[in-house]
């Protein structure tokens, strides 16, 4: 992936190992130390952006595997050479200036170099920035999934673009997330 914004001076983008789980304390809020641990131990490859003093303002991650709910796993299955797009978090002040493409585009040479040749996740529908990042680096839409919970239990409705075909369950309408594919 060729990133059409030159990377932001001062930043570096490197792939995370465990001597940087405390660089991300600033993150707490959005994804527990514990989890990153976890995820980094399970081989997810979490890649960061540094700033020349050290401070990370931002963190991609994907993984070989779902590591959401047992409801995401169904929904979306991910096929052999698939990885998921487990999180992006960027600091406030560091958005809309083109990070995401490369912190998505060192990530994907890492996933390639393992193999993997596609990247599949969900995105907020409401979260229209995030969408025209992904747009722009060549994911695509390819449908909808709705989760609900009643009290006999919870569930999720998917639908999807007929293009891909991936299998879905079917329930009632609450919250809804974009489902999106990107080919590399």
């Amino acid at each position: 992936m060729r990133c059409a914004a030159p990377l932001p001076q001062g930043l570096a983008i490197q792939q995370a190992t465990r001597e940087d789980l405390e660089l991300l304390k600033p993150f707490e809020e959005r994804r527990s130390q514990e989890t990153l641990s976890r995820w980094l131990s399970r081989g997810y490859i979490l890649v960061l952006a540094k700033q020349t003093d050290g401070r990370v303002v931002a963190f991609h991650c994907i993984s070989h595997e779902h590591p959401y709910p047992v409801l995401l796993r169904r929904a979306v299955p991910l096929r052999a050479a698939e990885v998921w797009l487990a999180e992006t978090y960027l600091l406030p002040e560091w958005r809309g200036n083109g990070l995401y493409e490369h912190l998505k585009g060192a990530a994907d040479r890492l996933a390639q170099a393992r193999g993997f040749t596609r990247a599949v996740g969900t995105v907020q529908v409401q979260n229209l920035a995030s969408r025209k990042a992904n747009a722009r680096i060549g994911s695509r839409e390819i449908g909808r999934l709705w989760f609900f919970s009643t009290r006999w239990g919870r569930g999720c409705l998917v639908w999807r673009n007929a293009v891909d075909g991936r299998p879905g369950c079917l329930g009632v309408v609450t919250t809804h997330r974009s489902w999106m594919l990107s080919t590399r």
